[in-house]
């Protein structure tokens, strides 16, 4: 009787035991970790989906049966020492717990994605990105054969003069530094710049993600303040006529009328097609404009003569050829060649013509508050009358005069 009392008495009571974890098989099939035991004097029943949580409910639980759950002591936990280690780190430096979800969410949102294309950056060399660049460019068909040449030429020569260096490392100041050993000017640096904006933005987008910022859009160029339009006087115009009808036949012709009497920029008339021109009206279309926006172009008599003594086809642009342009500025025996100045003569021309801001402005293409600054008062009223009667011959303007195009 003795022993069965002392039995009795050191066998625990059911509500003294610890906690448990049972597993068992759901009806649905799924595998449940059951944490029961009884606590405060209620039996108790808590289902995990894994037995990591189950543990750490149960240590919970027994600590607090034990009496150990104050402030100073720790929690059960189903993360590692190592997981503990950097969440502890996570803390230290963001103690809000807040602050911490949103961090996460930012990670989960962007900066997995940006880290990702950071390292996929640092593989990535300039010469590689440059040979995928330039197979876009052949494949874009919205950009023009000009803006193609262009991007193609400045980028290839950036690649080519600071090496086959990692892309990532390309800084805003690397940049700077290449520009800076260009022996050019302003203008042209500035173009140099504006190309590789454009190619370090293609870094960038979603397709290629090479880069994940472009550290060419921090490059600023200093432009000259710009001088007010020169034109040609008219002599200096007759000159220009007379040595583009000679000139092998009349290579650069065709260009420099349109320019010259149709007020277009030099591309502009590079892109004109002969099948444009009906009844003595044509569109520039958005397409063929520096601005992108169409506009429609009443022929002038002396245009539509001028461009029957042209080759048909389209304008022969002269920096395809800059030795045989050089020849012909040498026949037009100029002083200098203006850039853009036969545009600037013939707008200065209409202007004082019209005496129309608005009609100058869609005529050349431009806002009229740029006719205003530029082209007024550039010539005089007897220097345009004779402007616009520059016929290539006295038979071409009596032709001009039976077709009732303007002169009566």
């Amino acid at each position: 009787m003795a022993n069965n009392s002392s039995a009795m008495k050191t066998k625990p009571r059911q509500h003294e035991r610890g906690f448990r974890i049972l597993e068992f098989r759901n009806p649905a099939g799924s595998i449940s970790f059951r944490v029961q035991g009884w606590r405060q004097g209620r039996r108790l029943r808590e289902n995990f989906h894994s037995v990591q949580a189950a543990e750490a409910r149960r240590l919970e639980l027994e600590n607090e049966r034990l009496g150990l759950n104050t402030p100073e002591t720790l929690r059960a936990t189903w993360l590692t020492s190592d997981q503990l280690k950097a969440a502890e780190g996570v803390f230290l430096a963001l103690p809000d717990p807040d602050e911490v979800a949103r961090a996460v969410s930012w990670w989960q949102a962007r900066g997995k994605r940006e880290e990702g294309a950071t390292r996929h950056a640092e593989d990535m060399r300039l010469d590689d990105a440059v040979t995928r660049f330039n197979a876009w460019l052949e494949n874009s068909p919205a950009l023009r054969d000009a803006t193609r040449r262009n991007l193609r030429y400045r980028v290839a020569m950036f690649a080519s003069e600071v090496g086959n260096i990692p892309l990532a490392s390309i800084t805003p100041e690397s940049i700077e530094a290449w520009l800076d050993t260009r022996k050019a000017g302003p203008v042209t640096k500035s173009n140099d710049a504006r190309a590789l904006k454009r190619f370090f933005s293609w870094c960038c987008e979603r397709r290629q993600r090479f880069l994940t910022t472009n550290p060419c859009a921090v490059v600023r160029i200093e432009l000259p303040e710009r001088a007010a339009p020169e034109i040609y006087t008219m002599r200096e115009v007759l000159r220009i006529l007379a040595a583009a009808r000679r000139f092998r036949n009349g290579r650069f012709l065709k260009g420099i009328v349109l320019t010259l009497f149709a007020g277009l920029r030099p591309t502009e008339a590079l892109r004109f097609r002969d099948d444009q021109l009906r009844d003595g009206v044509f569109r520039v279309e958005s397409m063929q404009s520096k601005t992108k926006e169409s506009r429609t172009i009443e022929a002038d008599p002396v245009l539509l003569v001028w461009l029957k003594e042209c080759d048909e086809g389209p304008a022969v642009d002269p920096q395809n050829s800059k030795l045989l342009w050089a020849e012909f500025k040498a026949m037009a025996r100029l002083k200098r060649w203006i850039p853009d100045g036969l545009r600037h003569t013939a707008i200065s021309h209409y202007f004082r013509r019209t005496g129309s801001y608005g009609l100058t402005a869609e005529w050349a293409g431009n806002s009229e508050e740029v006719i205003k600054q530029n082209y007024q008062a550039r010539t005089t009223v007897a220097d345009t009358a004779r402007y616009w009667r520059l016929f290539p011959s006295r038979e071409a303007r009596k032709q001009a005069v039976r077709w009732n195009m303007g002169e009566k």
